[in-house]
C-alpha cells in the first residue's frame, strides 16, 4: 500500500512537470500567451498540487510552499484581471485543502520510513528548481526587454539630439553670416557718406556687430551650440576690440575657463567691446609706450567677478562722470541685462580698475 502511494506521488510530480513544460513552451517559446493557456495551466497545476497535498504529509509537507511559489510565478507572468483570477484560484485551493485536513485528518498519508521521505524531499527540491527556473527566466526576459527598450530610446534620443545640434549649428552659422552681411552694408554706407560723425557712428556699429558675429562663430565651431568658453571669448574680443595698426597693448590675462550661456555671453561681449574700444582705447595717447592691461576673473560658486586693470591711465570721468556717451549708456544697459554690478576704482599709479560681477546662469 505504501509503495503504491509512493508511486502515485511520483506520477503526480511527473504530470506537474509536464504541465509546466507545456505551459512554458506555449507561452514563452511559441509566444501563444493567452488567457486560455494561463487559466488551464493554473487550474491543472493547482488541482495536482491539491491532490499531492494529501500524499505529502499535509501541512507537514511542502505543498503549501509550492502553491505559494506557483502563485508567485503566475503573478509575475500575468497582467490585469487575469492576475487576480489566478491568485484567487491558488488561494481557494489552499483554503480548501487546509479545511479538508482539519475535518478529515485521516486522509493525510505520511511516509513511514526515511527512504520515502528522502525521495519526497528530492522531488520537492526538483519542483522548486523548475519553478525558480521559470521565475528567473521571466525576470531575465523582462530585464532584456526593458534593456532593449532603453537602448532603443537612447538611440532615438541621440538621433534627436544630433538633429537639434545640427539645427543649432546651422542657426548660429546663419546668424553669423547675416551679421557679417549687415556689417558689410554698414561699411558700404560709411564709404558713401561724407559726414565724419556719420562715418564714425557707422564704424562703431559695424564693430559691435563683429563682436556678436564672433560669438556665433565660436558657438557653431566649438560644438557647444549654447555655451561658450569665457577664456577664449575674452581673448578673441581683446584681439578684435584693441586691434590698431599704430597702437599696441601689453595685455596679461589670468582667466579661469568657465562656460557661459549665449544669453549672458552676448551682453558681456558687447560690454567688453565698449570698454576696450569705445571708452578706454581713445584715452591712451598714441605716443604712450606703456599701455599695460591686466584681465583676471574670480569664480565663487555661481558668482563671477571679472576685473580689468588699465595701468598708466585714468578714466577721466569717461565712465563714472555725469557726461554720458553712447558707449557708457550701452554699458549701463548691458550690465542690467546681466543683472550684475559694475564698479570703477582709480589709484595713484595712475591706473583704472573696472570690476564686473554677475551670477552665472546654467
Amino acid at each position: 500500500m505504501i509503495y503504491s502511494q509512493h508511486r502515485f506521488q511520483i506520477v503526480l510530480i511527473i504530470i506537474i512537470f509536464v504541465v509546466l513544460v507545456i505551459t512554458f513552451y506555449f507561452s514563452r517559446v511559441r509566444r501563444r500567451y493567452s488567457q486560455t493557456v494561463v487559466l488551464s495551466s493554473s487550474i491543472i497545476l493547482v488541482s495536482l498540487l491539491g491532490v499531492s497535498f494529501f500524499y505529502n504529509s499535509g501541512t507537514d509537507g511542502k505543498v503549501i510552499a509550492l502553491l505559494l511559489l506557483s502563485m508567485m510565478v503566475y503573478f509575475m507572468t500575468t497582467t490585469h484581471i487575469l492576475t487576480y483570477i489566478v491568485m484567487a484560484i491558488h488561494l481557494v485551493c489552499v483554503i480548501v485543502i487546509l479545511t479538508l485536513q482539519y475535518y478529515h485528518p485521516d486522509w493525510i498519508v505520511t511516509y513511514p520510513t526515511g527512504k520515502e521521505r528522502l525521495i519526497d524531499n528530492f522531488s520537492s527540491v526538483f519542483f522548486i528548481i523548475i519553478i525558480m527556473y521559470f521565475v528567473l527566466d521571466v525576470v531575465r526576459k523582462e530585464f532584456e526587454k526593458e534593456r532593449e527598450n532603453i537602448r532603443t530610446k537612447n538611440l532615438y534620443l541621440e538621433e534627436k539630439n544630433q538633429l537639434i545640434q545640427d539645427l543649432l549649428k546651422e542657426l548660429n552659422h546663419r546668424v553669423k553670416n547675416n551679421l557679417q552681411v549687415i556689417s558689410s552694408l554698414l561699411s558700404l554706407q560709411a564709404y558713401r557718406t561724407k559726414n565724419p560723425e556719420a562715418i564714425t557712428a557707422l564704424q562703431e556699429g559695424k564693430n559691435r556687430l563683429l563682436s556678436m558675429s564672433l560669438l556665433h562663430k565660436k558657438l557653431y565651431q566649438d560644438n557647444f551650440f549654447n555655451q561658450i568658453s569665457v577664456s577664449e571669448y575674452v581673448k578673441d574680443l581683446i584681439d578684435h576690440s584693441l586691434a590698431h595698426p599704430d597702437v599696441s597693448f601689453d595685455i596679461h590675462t589670468e582667466i579661469e575657463d568657465i562656460m557661459l550661456t549665449a544669453d549672458q555671453a552676448v551682453p558681456l561681449g558687447l560690454m567688453l567691446h565698449e570698454i576696450f574700444s569705445g571708452v578706454i582705447r581713445p584715452l591712451y595717447d598714441s605716443f604712450d609706450t606703456d599701455r599695460r592691461i591686466e584681465i583676471r576673473n574670480d569664480v565663487n560658486f555661481n558668482r563671477i567677478s571679472l576685473s580689468i586693470v588699465f595701468y598708466k591711465l585714468r578714466s577721466a570721468g569717461s565712465m563714472s562722470g555725469n557726461k554720458k556717451t553712447l558707449s557708457t549708456e550701452l554699458i549701463d544697459i548691458l550690465i542690467k541685462q546681466l543683472d550684475g554690478t559694475l564698479s570703477i576704482v582709480e589709484t595713484d599709479e595712475p591706473s583704472t580698475e573696472i570690476n564686473i560681477r554677475f551670477n552665472i546662469k546654467y
